[in-house]
């Protein structure tokens, strides 16, 4: 079975039994997967994740297609995608995540953050970009557009807690 056939058999999975809300209640953070093929940038974007209340990594994964099974196996409720995957690429993944496991929500993270890029992603159905360049800048406050009712205190105000 290729790539694409073997995600699509892990997207199928049951779409109902511990699907997302969408938006953390209070008190709850939001659960996130991490997906790029740099395990180093995997492990810096866990310690940034962690540092901020109202987060949680649930896991990270290096290709599309573990990225899919992952979302599957976990219900995330964001997955946090470069577009530079093995396997699958970013949105390929994202278009199944989207097709699968609609409630959760897909933030492009990359190193292209052209115009062309963005409007791609975006017209492809992200909910949000952002900038590897920027990513310290822009995380909190994507999050927050993302989760614009959630209980993350100061991600509204591009915050990282003291």
């Amino acid at each position: 079975m290729n790539s694409l056939g073997h995600a699509r058999k892990a997207g199928r999975e049951d779409l109902t039994e511990n699907q997302p809300e969408g938006t953390s209640q209070s008190g709850t953070p939001i659960s996130i997967v991490i997906a790029d093929d740099s395990e180093v940038y995997r492990e810096m974007l866990k310690m940034v994740i962690e540092a901020f209340p109202g987060l949680e990594v649930l896991g990270s994964v290096g290709d599309g297609c573990q990225a899919l099974e992952m979302v599957a196996a976990r219900r995330p409720q964001l997955v946090l995608l470069d577009l530079q995957l093995r396997g699958l690429n970013g949105l390929q993944s994202m278009a199944l995540i989207r097709e699968y496991h609609p409630a959760t929500r897909v933030i492009i993270i990359t190193g292209d953050d052209s115009d062309d890029v963005r409007a791609t992603c975006l017209a492809q159905g992200a909910n949000g970009f952002i900038s590897k360049r920027r990513l310290y800048q822009e995380l909190p406050r994507g999050i927050a557009q993302v989760f614009p009712d959630s209980a993350t205190g100061s991600l509204a105000k591009g915050q990282w807690a003291e």
